[in-house]
């Protein structure tokens, strides 16, 4: 699967892993993405699973959209610290997702979700490695 570069990010590739958490398929980046503005670089073989949306959401927010690259920032962000606390990390998806051309209503509807509900995954830290769930 891919989605093209854009002004924003590198060619996002990725293949599924064949492996999932709650009925979310995990995929392996093939190369690396980057997302320019805020000059984040997610290694290839990163794992992720998108969007972790709820399965009452998934019909109206997919998880592989035109927010995708954003998504996978964010997984990585939340996986490695990189950034010095969870609030950097959600509004960096934010701003990544208007980048991604995501309708506002989207981006607000999954901000708000990540505020109100990423703090475990955030203390947790596994990162979207499937043998760690």
């Amino acid at each position: 699967m891919k989605i093209a570069a854009s002004d924003y990010f590198s060619e996002l590739e990725v293949e599924p892993t064949g492996e999932s958490w709650n009925g979310l398929p995990f995929y392996k980046l093939l190369k690396p993405l980057t997302y320019y503005d805020d000059l984040v670089t997610v290694n290839s073989g990163f794992i992720t699973d998108f969007a972790s949306i709820p399965k009452g959401f998934r019909d109206k927010l997919p998880a592989f959209r035109e927010y995708a690259p954003a998504a996978v920032v964010h997984d990585y962000l939340y996986s490695t610290h990189t950034v010095s606390d969870r609030f950097t990390a959600d509004n960096i998806f934010l701003r990544a997702m208007k980048d991604c051309g995501t309708p506002w209503r989207g981006r607000w509807a999954m901000y708000l979700a990540v505020r109100l509900f990423g703090a475990a995954a955030w203390e947790a830290r596994i990162g979207w490695d499937p043998k760690a769930r």
